[in-house]
């Protein structure tokens, strides 16, 4: 960031806490696959049935619940310097006669000047609660068996892929 603009600084520091929360709902849903893998390898049979029993409504009840709630201070300090130089001369020469006599004089002023920049954000985040559950009943992906569960599991970690464009 050694040279970059005020708008650019600002811009940063309003997007970048966004964009943490935004991604950070992709590594949730990450995790809920990871955890629903788990889960499916924990309560199928061999012959790929569920054992007895077993309803996955109340297993998704046991899903990690997030519950996102914060305050985010992001700030940066710059220093901003400038150094200005400025040169003249001159070469003057004088003949009269057989005598010749020349001469310069000339001068240099250099000014630098130096100030620090420094712009800070809060952030007050928070979310609601994140359920497994209530995401897939959102989305209408039902999970009643270990088929459906499976489909589930290919929703929740396809945020790998790169979006369509």
């Amino acid at each position: 960031m050694s040279t970059t603009s005020l708008t650019n600084v600002f811009r940063e520091l309003f997007v970048a806490p966004l964009n943490a929360v935004t991604r950070t709902e992709k590594d949730y849903r990450q995790i809920w696959g990871e955890w629903l893998e788990d889960q499916l390898r924990l309560l199928v049979t061999p012959d790929g049935k569920l054992r007895e029993g077993v309803d996955l409504e109340k297993i998704l009840d046991t899903a990690p619940i997030i519950n996102l709630d914060g305050v985010i201070e992001v700030g940066i300090t710059m220093r901003i310097a400038s150094v200005q130089e400025f040169n003249a001369s001159a070469d003057v020469g004088l003949a009269v006669g057989p005598i010749f006599a020349s001469g310069g004089f000339g001068f240099m002023n250099r000014t630098s000047q130096e100030s620090v920049f420094q712009a800070s954000t809060r952030y007050t985040i928070s979310n609601h609660e994140k359920n497994l559950k209530k995401y897939l009943n959102d989305r209408n992906i039902p999970v009643t068996n270990p088929k459906e569960v499976s489909a589930a599991i290919e929703f929740l970690k396809k945020s790998e892929a790169p979006a369509p464009k």
